[in-house]
């Protein structure tokens, strides 16, 4: 995720998509944060709360699109990806971090949090990556 904020260049037009407060601090961005509750999302208007299947921006408007460990947790999956797919810029770049839950540590987390708003289930790479081509 780093490279890629680094890469992204003053000005840059970023999307933390289901971030909650927000995932990572790029300064010299224009860094637009998204979640569907507000909860602890600081005030102010580069915060938005929209659904991620339905999100109020024109297509192609971001440069970036960061999406550190919220696929897991989006109720619309597929839909969401499409508007990923619409709003990243054909020459931008989309970020996207989820747990593997194969893993003893999910599988922890899931048990102890009785799911932890996790709905999805990413177990293999390759289909994540077929999913989000």
């Amino acid at each position: 995720m780093q490279e890629i904020l680094d890469h992204a260049g003053a000005g840059a037009r970023i999307l933390d998509l289901g971030c909650g407060s927000g995932s990572f601090r790029a300064p010299q961005a224009i860094v637009v944060r998204v979640d569907c509750k507000r909860d602890g999302a600081p005030p102010g208007p580069l915060f938005v709360q929209a659904d991620a299947a339905r999100l109020p921006f024109a297509s192609r408007s971001f440069d970036v699109i960061i999406c550190n460990h919220s696929l897991e947790h989006f109720e619309s999956l597929k839909p969401a990806l499409r508007e990923m797919g619409r709003l990243v810029r054909r020459d931008g770049a989309l970020f996207v971090s989820v747990p593997d839950a194969r893993t003893f540590m999910d599988r922890l987390y899931r048990w102890l949090f009785h799911g932890g708003g996790h709905v999805n289930l990413f177990a293999s790479a390759h289909e994540l990556e077929q999913m989000l081509a």
